[in-house]
């Protein structure tokens, strides 16, 4: 009996292979189902950082263990220009460019109607997060597809365009970050406050957490870790997003 109930959750943990045409493309990503399931639950897009896939995501952000009752997606990246650190586009990664030619763009369209059509996750909880590049494509996403999300959290990471619509916002910042200038960060944060209309110097929420409120709420997170992704502040910012109306 007891070695059935192991069986049965260690499927219900185990995640989906999706696999997309997209353009003549082959697209892949992991879809965690919620392993404690409701009619209509919050789904959670994440993106991995240049050079990552999604089976690393899963291990590192593990969203699916913080939010049981969400879907959790991670997409895999193609080849793509990465910077100084790839400027040939060997590794995996995404376009930041927000515009409808963009690959990864119209990769995530087609993901969000396929995993809609398999979970019959609520639409109006859909969010997004990734880490360096993928905190990149989240800005971007930001950009295009702003209607589709409730709020954000890139970490490690700078946005393009600031002409979006404001939405609550959890970045993750490394001030010792040597990939990201914290001075590219701070920019991006800045700009997000004041597209969010935050008002003051914000409200310490912890010794590493300000939240900053406004139209709608900003929360940045300070760690001195380099480049490197925060798992203490995956629960935080399933906080943050149950957090939302």
């Amino acid at each position: 009996m007891v070695a059935s109930l192991i069986a049965i959750l260690a499927l219900s943990s185990a995640p989906e292979s999706l696999e997309l045409q997209v353009d003549g493309v082959r697209r892949t990503a992991l879809l965690y189902r919620p392993s404690a399931p409701s009619a209509h639950p919050p789904v959670v897009f994440c993106w991995h950082g240049h050079g990552g896939n999604s089976r690393y995501a899963a291990r590192a952000y593990d969203f699916q263990t913080a939010w049981p009752e969400a879907v959790v997606v991670y997409g895999d990246g193609l080849p793509t220009p990465g910077g100084l650190t790839d400027p040939e586009g060997k590794k995996s990664g995404w376009d930041s460019k927000p515009n409808e030619s963009n690959k990864d763009i119209r990769f995530f369209d087609a993901l969000y109607a396929d995993v809609r059509a398999r979970t019959s996750f609520d639409p109006a909880r859909c969010f997004a997060m990734g880490h360096s590049n993928g905190g990149y494509f989240c800005y971007t996403l930001w950009a295009a597809r702003p209607d589709l999300f409730a709020a954000f959290s890139p970490h490690s990471a700078a946005g393009g365009r600031m002409d979006k619509v404001p939405k609550p916002a959890f970045i993750v910042f490394s001030d010792q970050d040597p990939i990201v200038k914290p001075t590219m960060q701070s920019l991006s944060i800045q700009a997000t406050k004041r597209l969010n209309g935050s008002r003051g110097s914000g409200v310490a929420v912890s010794d590493q957490l300000v939240r900053f409120d406004g139209t709608v709420p900003t929360l940045v997170f300070t760690h001195h870790n380099g480049h490197n992704f925060q798992k203490d502040t995956t629960p935080l910012v399933v906080d943050f997003f149950k957090s939302i109306p």
